[in-house]
């Protein structure tokens, strides 16, 4: 079987809501399904500002894109409205007496969380679709109404990854699958670049400390692989170069950043001043 040249998504099969942690990363550990799933949208927009003069538009400059999303579900899970606009969940009791309370408080700030929605595709397999960094900023309504069951509704923006930068993606896959919370967001991995080219001034028997970027899914590690430190400085596994050089002259060593992709290495070259 071939894979088609397009996708001919039809329905929504499934929405998960993966919130991040304290560490800003995916807590798939903590990922909620929308029940009975009727609605995931969003559309890409971006403010721009205009340049005119002579009658004419000169240039136009984005701010940045964000996506404007919404999510309609039937029924509610407690555990849900809790990841879309915080607050807590507590069960006390036991059956037939147990007991589920969603409390927010005044004091609880909304959190950020991935949607990841699923639509089986009519031409074969199925078409996934992500919208990385969400926060509920939008209104979140539940509606007791006579005769009708009630629906859960949020909107709010996507701001995209702050490690990767992934604002949303998609997903067309030749064999359809049930989505796996632990597994989708894992980006493709990419071999790390060095970006930092120069180091800042040291000088002899003062305090120094520089933190070394590089780009690269996953974070990359670092060593130093060529030459050796001057005296008094280390670097860290996370690229933090720091310490207190005790010797004055000149220096020369080389770094590796290392990922599961590949590897980047910089050389360092120049002189410690005299103190």
């Amino acid at each position: 079987m071939t894979m088609p040249a397009y996708a001919l998504p039809f329905g929504l099969r499934e929405v998960w809501l993966i919130p991040d942690g304290p560490d800003g990363q995916p807590d798939t550990d903590a990922a909620v399904k929308l029940p009975a799933s009727r609605t995931f949208s969003f559309s890409e927009t971006e403010d721009f500002e205009e340049l005119a003069g002579d009658d004419r538009t000169i240039a136009s400059h984005g701010s940045g894109p964000t996506v404007d999303w919404d999510l309609e579900g039937g029924g509610v899970s407690l555990e849900v409205v809790r990841v879309l606009v915080g607050g807590t969940v507590a069960e006390t009791g036991t059956s037939p007496e147990a007991v589920r309370r969603f409390v927010k408080k005044t004091s609880h700030s909304r959190p950020y969380f991935s949607v990841v929605g699923r639509a089986i595709s009519d031409n074969g397999g199925d078409f996934v679709g992500c919208v990385r960094r969400c926060k509920a900023d939008g209104d979140f309504e539940l509606e007791f109404a006579n005769g009708s069951f009630m629906l859960t509704s949020c909107s709010g923006k996507g701001y995209g990854d702050l490690d990767n930068e992934d604002l949303f993606w998609f997903e067309q896959r030749e064999s359809a699958a049930a989505i796996d919370p632990a597994t989708i967001l894992n980006p493709l991995d990419v071999a790390p670049v060095i970006t930092t080219t120069d180091l800042d001034e040291m000088t002899q028997n003062a305090a120094f400390s520089q933190q070394l970027a590089a780009t690269g899914s996953p974070t990359p590690t670092w060593a130093v692989t060529a030459g050796t430190l001057p005296d008094g400085l280390t670097l860290s596994t996370g690229g933090l170069l720091s310490g207190t050089p005790t010797v004055d002259g000149a220096y020369d060593f080389t770094v590796t950043a290392t990922n599961t992709a590949g590897t980047d290495t910089m050389q360092y070259t120049g002189t410690i001043a005299t103190a």
